[in-house]
Formats: C-alpha cells, structure tokens, sequence
C-alpha cells in the first residue's frame, strides 16, 4: 500500500487529512499488535511460552479494533470517500455490528442468553488443554 498510495514517499502522509492521519497509524498500530501473535502461533511457541502466550495473543482484541478504526476512516466503501451516501453508512454499521458481535461471542453470559453455555469453553482450559496435547 506505501507503494500504491505513497510511491514510496512518506512525507505525503503530513499532507493527509488529521483524521486519515490517524486512521492509517491505526492500522499500522494494528499491524504492530498482531506481528507477536503471528510469530508466535506454533505448537512449540504454546509449549515454549506457556500462560505469556494467550497475554500476547490478547493483544489481537485490540488490534481488531484498531483494524476496523483504520478500514471505517480510509476504506472506500466506508468513509473513505469524499461521498457520504446511505450505501456506505450501511456498509459502517454491518462492519461496527459484525465486530461488536465478534468480540461478545468471547463472553460466557452471551451464550447463556441463548442456552448454549454448555458449548462455551473458557479461555483457560483451552490453553490447559493446548498445553497438555
């Protein structure tokens, strides 16, 4: 993308508008926040690091979040256009609901509101179990 939107020349970034400003150093924050995560996601690094494991890779909560800040602000189909139009809002929302819904699914009293606490395996005796295996 540094290639397609900037040729290489980064100090075009200082003549962006503050709010796309902040929306890309969202999504390099993102892409900080999941590079351990991702360096990380092998049986032997679960064995290697032990409980230190599901810590950095609950740093993708907060990526996710910042992933979406940085595709709602610079995205062409959300408000990264000049156009603000009832299409895109829509677009925003199905986004901002899909994430929101994402990020309850990980909550116990969630599934107890549609009967299938039984389905939900806490956090711990997956990584126990990962651990163990």
């Amino acid at each position: 993308m540094v290639q397609h939107g900037f040729d290489w020349n980064l100090d075009a970034i200082a003549f962006m508008l503050p709010e796309q400003q902040i929306a890309l150093w969202a999504g390099v924050g993102a892409l900080a926040l999941m590079l351990p995560a991702a360096l990380t996601s092998f049986d032997w690094m679960v064995n290697a690091l032990g409980a230190v494991w599901r810590r950095i890779h609950l740093l993708n909560i907060p990526a996710l979040i910042l992933a979406v800040g940085h595709a709602l602000w610079l995205g062409s189909h959300y408000f990264g256009s000049l156009e603000a139009s009832a299409p895109r809002w829509v677009f925003a929302g199905l986004l901002t609901s899909g994430t929101i819904a994402v990020l309850l699914i990980r909550l116990r009293w969630v599934w107890s509101i549609f009967s299938m606490e039984k389905y939900y395996a806490p956090v711990l005796k997956t990584v126990l179990k990962t651990k163990v295996d």
